[in-house]
């Protein structure tokens, strides 16, 4: 190693002082000759970089930068990011290309797969993806840098470049890697160092079925410094649970969680170097190397100690099997105890065994705990506690506990209910792993759980994976409720109805109505007269459209539009279809053309008439009509692009004036990124009206003691209820009162499924 170590002290030091809490960022860039050894700036994987008397944070990988390697398999690893640079000097040699034949069957260029555009061309250098592909597998030349492994081969697949990545490129990116898996193309790892605040399941029965294949996908924990079990970080927490990914935190060179790294006991795997991390960009001659920090950064280094580890054990092709491996590869930290799983990626626990425990599953029956896993040693200690009160404990009934290497047993004094804490800590080398799994639901949950559509949430309703289903509206007739899930159109990021479901009450059972015609859309819809009107826009969202559903014909009816704006929505005010809001003219969405008008619909004439004014323009409007009051959430644009929503009621429906509620909603968690800065009726909350008010469901209060709440006619601000949808963080609600009875039916992270359907009588809910 080149250079003396004051020196690179002293040079460490002046970069750390650059970086800032915010997360990925570019400390330094410059110019290198092909000839000059960077290695030695690696602290991440450099043992060398420390001094002697200090404890080294990087990961220990055995032989690193060493003359014959440290890999004699090859791993082949997808890096879902931008594209890598195939003509860096770091990068020759180590991009798998494809044959003329691959590419025509797999619709791909030479060196991977373009999502964005979703063509046959090769993925657009980018700098975040040829850095994070520096960090896995940069060549080992005695040239520049060197990456954690050194025989690894990757495929480049784009997924956007900038601070956003679009969902339907991610779910195109998964897709194009179970292509290749039946093509034949031995993938063993990809690499996901991207997120952000967008939500769907359809992820997951991809990620999984790649993983059934072999295939274990790393994913950065985000740069928020939010905790993740109580955040809406997308795909991380969406995909919780799952036996095929990794998720990475971010620590600095003195072993401590990075300022900006998102963390969770349960919800982050393991923690690698994330800050001031060396590694190669695009342009090779403006600025070939820099350093960037954040968990884009870990996440790449902690999957190439996997490509390591891998390697190393040819013979562990299940990619569960090799999710526990690497995660038995760590050591503990004080600093990492309350914020992360399983601690640092440690690869030199290979050669002296010392290995953490791994959970891999646990099960609650009765009072009885069952935790299965690997590496727990001959004895150690089990701490049991409530997800949401960590001062609430389960105590073992003495002498039932029953510790094995790969199972243990233990009876607790009280049955546990709603979301357990488990932290199994091996006594040996005070290794640990922490775990949660939801029990029943806790006394404060909503006392009644009802049955979900057979295929909801299913892979059958994802439309080719590229579409997925949210909550949508829930209202009730008759016997009867009927729920239009929202599906989330990829090509433009709308969210629009299409199938339609009814669910019959006395026997908690569901069936599937005739769907739509075309998707539409919208966010509700309203029932009069024996039918249920939806009205909203087209696919395009560039016209309006207006439909008509027959309940006892089970058949739907398009209506003529005649005036109606765009994206307007329909709601039942006391006997007569009012349509709220919407956009009146061109083809997007404008603050010129955002209507502030609501207008009364005769079905007899099929005619609109302007019925009067709103307090703020709004469009794809959700409202909600009671005891003579209409309350209205909805988006408008202020400025120049910039849409805001509002919350507005107008009492004395046809007389009163509409009132702007200035702060009205639920208490939120403070701060920024993760922690619901902007609300979204759609995302957090679903709204239901009765004769108190309006009825709030799906934001957890800061002391995780309720997630719904009652705004009473004539107030300002919401106020809490005792009992809650969940006991999990409940995403994507959609609620009615019917018969006295609240339903909610919406996603949460921990539910069997990530769905549920609950009820409770409204005279418990608001006691």
């Amino acid at each position: 190693m080149k250079g003396s170590e004051q020196k690179k002290r002293i040079r460490f030091a002046a970069l750390r002082s650059l970086v800032l809490a915010a997360g990925v960022l570019l400390t330094c860039t410059f110019s290198a000759h092909a000839e000059d050894d960077r290695t030695q700036f690696q602290w991440g994987f450099n043992p060398d970089f420390f001094e002697e008397n200090e404890i080294p944070y990087d990961m220990r990988i055995p032989d690193w930068n060493s003359e014959d390697g440290n890999m004699e398999e090859e791993i082949l690893v997808v890096v879902v990011d931008g594209g890598i640079d195939p003509a860096h000097p770091e990068m020759q040699g180590k991009l798998y290309e494809f044959s003329e034949e691959e590419q025509a069957a797999l619709g791909c260029g030479r060196y991977g797969y373009d999502a964005v555009s979703d063509d046959a061309i090769d993925p657009p250098p980018d700098l975040h993806g040829t850095h994070v592909a520096g960090i896995i597998g940069a060549a080992w030349d005695g040239e520049g840098t060197s990456g954690a492994g050194s025989n690894v081969r990757f495929i480049s697949i784009n997924v956007g470049q900038g601070d956003h990545t679009p969902v339907e490129c991610t779910l195109r990116a998964y897709d194009f890697i179970l292509r290749a898996l039946d093509y034949g193309l031995p993938i063993r790892l990809v690499n996901n160092s991207w997120g952000n605040l967008d939500s769907t399941l359809a992820m997951l029965p991809l990620i999984e079925e790649a993983g059934r294949r072999g295939v274990l996908s790393f994913f950065s924990s985000g740069n928020d410094a939010s905790d993740l079990e109580h955040s809406i970080f997308y795909p991380v927490m969406y995909l919780y649970g799952s036996p095929y990914i990794v998720v990475v935190g971010a620590h600095d060179w003195a072993g401590d969680e990075a300022s900006f790294s998102n963390y969770g006991t349960a919800a982050t795997d393991v923690f690698a170097p994330g800050t001031e991390i060396m590694s190669s960009v695009t342009g090779y001659a403006a600025g070939n190397y820099s350093y960037r920090s954040g968990t884009s950064m870990a996440c790449p280094a902690a999957c190439g100690a996997c490509a390591v580890l891998a390697a190393a054990h040819p013979e562990v092709t299940d990619a569960a099997e090799l999710k526990t491996l690497f995660l038995s590869c760590t050591r503990p930290s004080d600093a990492m105890e309350d914020v992360g799983a399983n601690g640092i990626v440690d690869l030199s626990v290979e050669a002296r065994g010392d290995r953490a425990p791994v959970i891999e599953d646990i099960r609650a029956e009765g009072t009885s705990l069952i935790i299965d896993g690997a590496f727990f040693g001959t004895e150690g200690t089990v701490t049991v506690t409530d997800a949401k009160d960590a001062a609430k404990t389960y105590d073992a009934v003495p002498g039932s506990l029953r510790y094995g290497a790969d199972r243990i047993v233990l009876s607790l004094q009280e049955e546990p209910s709603g979301i357990l804490r488990v932290r199994v800590k091996e006594r040996t080398w005070g290794k640990f792993d922490t775990s949660l799994v939801m029990c029943k639901a806790s006394s404060a949950v909503f006392d009644k759980t009802l049955s979900l559509p057979a295929e909801y949430g299913e892979r059958a309703v994802f439309d080719a994976m590229y579409d997925y289903q949210a909550a949508g509206f829930l209202g009730g007739q008759d016997q009867f409720l009927y729920y239009l899930p929202l599906r989330f159109v990829q090509e433009n990021g709308d969210l629009a109805f299409e199938q339609f479901y009814r669910y019959d009450i006395a026997n908690d059972t569901w069936s599937e109505l005739a769907p739509l015609p075309e998707r539409v859309v919208a966010t509700q819809g309203a029932f009069l007269d024996g039918y249920f009107y939806v009205a909203g826009a087209d696919e395009s969202g560039r016209e309006a459209r207006f439909y008509r559903y027959d309940l006892a014909a089970d058949a739907w009816e398009r209506l003529e539009e005649k005036g109606l704006p765009r994206r307007s929505s329909a709601v039942n005010c006391d006997g007569e279809l009012m349509l709220i809001g919407g956009i009146t003219g061109g083809t997007g969405i404008s603050a010129n053309h955002i209507s502030g008008e609501y207008y009364y619909y005769d079905p007899a004439e099929n005619t609109l008439y302007r019925e009067g004014t709103l307090a703020e323009p709004v469009y794809g409007a959700v409202a909600r009509f009671a005891d003579d009051t209409l309350y209205v959430f909805g988006q408008t644009v202020a400025g120049r692009d910039e849409i805001v929503t509002s919350l507005q009621c107008l009492d004395d429906f046809g007389s009163g004036a509409a009132q702007l509620l200035q702060s009205p909603f639920p208490e939120l968690f403070e701060g920024e990124g993760l922690q619901r800065p902007d609300f979204s009726p759609a995302l957090h909350g679903g709204f239901a009206a009765c004769e108190e008010g309006l009825i709030c469901t799906g934001v957890r209060s800061a002391d995780c003691k309720t997630d719904t709440w009652l705004l009473k006619r004539d107030v300002t601000d919401f106020t809490p209820l005792s009992r809650s949808a969940s006991d999990g963080e409940v995403y994507w609600p959609a609620s009615a009162v019917h018969d006295g009875v609240f339903y909610v039916i919406g996603s949460s992270h921990f539910e069997e499924g990530h769905r549920f359907f609950r009820a409770i009588a409204l005279s418990d809910l608001l006691r």
